[in-house]
């Protein structure tokens, strides 16, 4: 014997689909997590130019795994995400390293509001030896 077609399952089944399509289409807002690995040496960073020379490395990493600082510099989301995005993965990368001349350098670098990318924007740096 045949089903008859409900035209009430057939809306319902219509309405699924759309709202199925839909929710494929919607972009994921995600977090990306970037990392890039920067190498040192421990006796070379116990050294003030060696110490400064990795802490600019660490702010120049997290500067390019956070993304375009001049593209995000017009949108003050973007902005506000590449400073966050920056400030987080350098202090996470100080952290890491773990050598008391360059977290001295980042704390002297948080006290003074100078903390910026050398660039003009869920990153991170990772550091190891």
């Amino acid at each position: 014997m045949k089903n008859p077609i409900n035209l009430r399952n057939v809306a319902l089944l219509a309405g699924a689909a759309l709202f199925s399509i839909g929710a494929m289409a919607a972009p994921l807002d995600l977090p990306v997590t970037k990392t890039e690995t920067v190498k040192y040496s421990v006796p070379d960073a116990a050294t003030v130019d060696g110490a400064t020379a990795l802490y600019h490395k660490l702010q120049e990493t997290a500067a390019r795994v956070c993304g375009d600082a001049e593209l995000a510099a017009g949108d003050s989301f973007a902005a506000d995400s590449y400073s966050s995005c920056f400030t987080n993965a350098l202090g996470k990368a100080v952290q890491q390293v773990g050598i008391p001349m360059v977290s001295a350098m980042h704390m002297q670098s948080l006290a003074s509001g100078k903390l910026t990318s050398n660039k003009a924007l869920s990153s991170e740096t990772v550091a190891s030896r």
